[in-house]
């Protein structure tokens, strides 16, 4: 039921995987029946389908790897445990986002780490302010230090929206919150971003 870390190793406590391969084609349906049945080889294929997706949404919400595999590796968990719960009213993505966002969520808010606009603005006129800098595309070097100057739920709603591409009433659902929350929280950051990266451009 868990997936491989990016990293290659096995999460702290997790019993070993199955010893037969997932079931392969089919849809996620299919898969959550199965898995909600007991059949963790299920589970491991929908986890294994999804886990680079929600790996990357963990990344862009908490800035760095290692939080974003331990929030990914919480919500695995969270999700097999919580699995009897998930109905189909949404599709098991946006089921799966919620959970990951939570995660990360509560791992910012045990963080408290509050990045100054001012101290964003010094990195991105470093070239050499960022590690990777020379590995990526600077533009998202700069756009990541940015998103680091949002409040939580603006974070969470904007990386949703123009990171991940979902729509206004899935994220909603995601953040627990109306579309009218939601879209106001997106223009909040996007004030916010477009003055932090006005010196970039």
């Amino acid at each position: 039921m868990h997936a491989m870390r990016t990293d290659g190793r096995q999460p702290a406590g997790a019993p070993p995987p199955p010893a037969a391969p997932p079931e392969r084609g089919l849809d996620d349906a299919t898969l959550v029946v199965r898995a909600r049945e007991g059949d963790v080889h299920a589970f491991s294929e929908l986890a294994e389908r999804h886990q680079a997706a929600l790996f990357r949404l963990a990344l862009r919400m908490v800035g760095n790897s290692d939080d974003a595999e331990d929030a990914l590796q919480d919500s695995l968990l969270d999700m097999w445990r919580r699995l009897d719960r998930f109905r189909g009213d949404s599709a098991f993505t946006t089921w799966a986002y919620r959970i990951v966002t939570n995660r990360c969520l509560d791992l910012l808010r045990r963080r408290r780490t509050t990045v100054p606009v001012e101290e964003v603005e010094e990195r991105l006129a470093s070239p050499t302010s960022t590690e990777h800098t020379a590995e990526v595309d600077a533009g998202l070097v700069a756009l990541r230090a940015a998103l680091l100057t949002l409040p939580d739920e603006q974070r969470a709603c904007f990386v949703l929206r123009e990171l991940e591409g979902l729509g206004y009433t899935a994220i909603a659902e995601i953040a627990g919150t109306s579309e009218t929350a939601v879209r106001g929280r997106i223009h909040r950051a996007r004030t916010t971003l477009a003055g932090v990266m006005r010196s970039w451009r």
